[in-house]
């Protein structure tokens, strides 16, 4: 008999379609699986059964024969997330679709900087906002929606402040490089976006907020069924003013100023639709968005009068087809993504700057159960990527990733490769990317389980890197680098509730280093350079706890605490001042605490970060002190014609702390903010 598929209550926040996913009909636990066909007449026959006895009880004449008993296979249906985060052998952390409810409005950098081990920094309140992980850079953390990489090939980076939560159904951050996309250059993570699914049923939720400094917000995701065509449409605007009082660091003595210059507005449109036909299951999202921001630079100097206009538009299209054993899915993915920079000139006039990128992905992936306990994944990736910098430069990327998928009560194995070629004109080497996740049941369950992942990952060069003018270095190799970190996890429940505890080791080198660095070119004039000469060791750990539990009937606590601690040591030049020294602005302890109370429909919560100092410059001098962060949230939810409403205040930055992510680029100081979110027909999130 096969094991069990996976169980109909809404777990992680994905909601249970009529038709089951393709992940869900494949057969996690590494089984043969039942042909879907088969399984169709089998409940066909079920049900047929079953109303015949009930609803057909009249004496009829036949001929009498002994009554026989036909045993079907048992089949519950589980969530696929749950199941994969559960059964992997790399550390990850979800964020699930009731604690994405909680920050509607937010961006996903808020979301990342209070949610999981991400480190979040931003140049104030309304510059661009990037993340890292294991005191790794920006521009080593992948991060995907639905599959597709969203990173910009331009810079390296995504900018998270521009990506809404709004039409988000859940997040998966996975550590270190022995995930499946580790090898495209995710020396310190993975993170996985997942947008909301069109359901059958009429789903509706929106979101208004408005606080202080000119916050304005209005979000709202709809779905709906046409027929066979599950649809689904998102919007969300934002506005933004910015203009905040902080103490100008350049005063002597020090007196408050009015921040200028920091408005910001955002528009984001997206819509999904999804189709199964006899020809496969077919899913497709588009994706608009336009962000204007002021550029108001450091707190310290004279202010500017800048504005800089981000713009991409996001396509996705698949085709999953169903095959004895296992799946084959299509998806081919475009984006469009431009920067324009604005600057007012007195002698010149506005001075614009414009560069764009355009990037088309194709790729095709098998999936098939070859024995009770082994599955094959095959993935075969064609991206090509052009930028206008200069006369229009190009680069293409081919992957081909085998992977084997091992599932035994007691051992879970992921062992994979991937070869990777790069191409800009001349020619690249091949690259081989192996990479191994382990996890080990000693009594079967889930109650303890030993962890290890390892991986190698290469990041070939920017654009920005090897042409930007002036500087860019067209000869830079990629970077190359190996990955490795180990765990255990503990997970109790009881009756109250559960309780679990993870902690993790990690390890990282990374070599030929892309560091850009200051070079004359003639006499007081200089000009950055980037060039293969970086050398770094990363170490450190991590360790979380959640706990989920009911005390009395009515009243229910919630809490995580996480913990980090990571050395990111420059180990280029021995005879430099910045050898064996931390990198700049990674700190070395992060600690991040929620904690909520709910009595009823009162929901009473509190999220707190406190992050070590941080060196600005690269032999460990001029630190930003470290800070704490605290802010108060008070929610009643109350149950409304069709639907449920919810109502929440929350005051911001609470201890008034000056922070600065980034030197003389503060955040606002104490505030307050109001929202207002109504959703129709809500599915419960308690179930999960």
């Amino acid at each position: 008999m096969c094991h069990p598929f996976t169980s109909g209550k809404r777990g992680l926040g994905r909601r249970v379609r009529s038709s089951l996913t393709i992940d869900e009909k494949v057969h996690l636990n590494g089984c043969l699986f039942l042909d879907f066909e088969a399984r169709v007449f089998l409940m066909r026959l079920f049900i047929c059964t079953l109303s015949f006895a009930i609803f057909c009880s009249a004496p009829v004449c036949a001929q009498t024969e002994q009554d026989t008993v036909v045993v079907l296979p048992e089949i519950e249906i589980r969530d696929s997330l749950r199941s994969v985060i559960l059964r992997s052998g790399v550390a990850r952390r979800v964020i699930s679709a009731e604690r994405i409810s909680a920050w509607s409005g937010a961006s996903v950098s808020d979301l990342l900087g209070a949610e999981s081990f991400a480190l979040v920094r931003q140049y104030g309140s309304s510059g661009l906002s990037t993340v890292s992980l294991r005191g790794s850079g920006s521009e080593h953390t992948l991060i995907t929606l639905d599959g597709v990489v969203l990173v910009d090939p331009q810079s390296g980076r995504l900018d998270l402040s521009t990506v809404p939560v709004t039409f988000l159904e859940s997040v998966v951050v996975s550590l270190g490089a022995g995930h499946k996309s580790g090898g495209q250059g995710a020396l310190g993570g993975t993170i996985e976006l997942r947008s909301l699914e069109p359901t059958n049923q009429p789903f509706l939720r929106g979101t208004l907020i408005a606080g202080a400094y000119g916050r304005r917000h209005g979000g709202a995701a709809l779905s709906r069924s046409l027929g066979p065509l599950r649809t689904l449409v998102a919007v969300d605007l934002s506005e933004y003013t910015g203009d905040f009082s902080y103490q100008d660091p350049s005063s002597f003595p020090r007196r408050s100023v009015q921040r200028t210059g920091a408005e910001r507005s955002g528009r984001n449109v997206f819509g999904r639709i999804a189709l199964d036909t006899p020809l496969g299951d077919w899913d497709a999202s588009v994706w608009l968005s336009n962000t204007r921001r002021g550029v108001p630079g450091p707190s310290n100097a004279p202010p500017t009068v800048a504005e800089q206009i981000d713009q991409a538009t996001r396509f996705r299209v698949s085709n999953a087809h169903r095959i004895k054993s296992g799946s084959v899915v299509l998806q081919f993915a475009l984006s469009d993504i431009s920067l324009e920079y604005l600057q007012a000139d007195s002698r010149n006039g506005d001075v614009l700057q414009r560069s764009s990128t355009r990037s088309s992905n194709l790729m095709a992936t098998v999936k098939r159960a070859v024995s009770r306990l082994w599955m094959l994944e095959a993935e075969s990736s064609v991206r090509h990527e052009r930028s206008t910098i200069r006369s229009g430069e190009r680069q293409s990327f081919v992957t081909l990733n085998l992977l084997g998928v091992f599932d035994h009560p007691m051992i879970q194995a992921t062992l994979g490769t991937s070869l990777a070629a790069w191409h800009d004109g001349s020619s690249s080497p091949l690259q081989l990317l192996p990479r191994a996740a382990i996890r080990f049941l000693p009594n079967g369950s889930e109650g303890l389980s030993v962890r290890v992942s390892a991986g190698r990952i290469f990041r070939p060069p920017t654009f920005n890197d090897r042409y930007w003018l002036p500087g860019g270095n067209p000869n830079l190799l990629p970077e190359t680098g190996w990955a490795a970190d180990a765990g255990f996890n503990v997970n109790a429940s009881h009756d109250a509730g559960t309780i679990g505890f993870s902690a993790s080791a990690f390890w990282s080198a990374l070599h030929d280093k892309i560091i850009w660095h200051p070079s004359l070119v003639g006499p007081q004039i200089q000009i950055w350079t980037p060039n293969n000469v970086g050398q770094v060791i990363g170490y450190g750990g991590e360790s979380s706890l959640d706990l989920a539990w009911s005390v009395g009937e009515v009243s229910r606590v919630d809490a995580m605490i996480l913990y980090s601690y990571s050395r990111s040591e420059d180990r280029t030049d021995p005879i430099t001042r910045s050898f064996g020294n931390q990198l700049r602005y990674v700190p070395q302890q992060v600690v991040k605490v929620r904690l909520s109370f709910a009595v009823r429909s009162i929901v009473i919560e509190s999220v707190g970060e406190w992050v070590s100092k941080r060196f600005t410059s690269s032999d460990e001098r001029f630190p930003l002190p470290g800070y704490w962060s605290l802010a108060l949230r008070a929610r009643h939810s109350l149950n409304v014609v069709g639907g449920r409403l919810a109502l929440q205040m929350a005051v911001e930055n609470v201890a008034n702390e000056r922070i600065e992510h980034i030197r003389f680029y503060p955040t606002p100081p104490r505030h307050l903010a109001f929202s207002l979110q109504y959703t129709l027909n809500p599915i419960d999130l308690d179930e999960s």
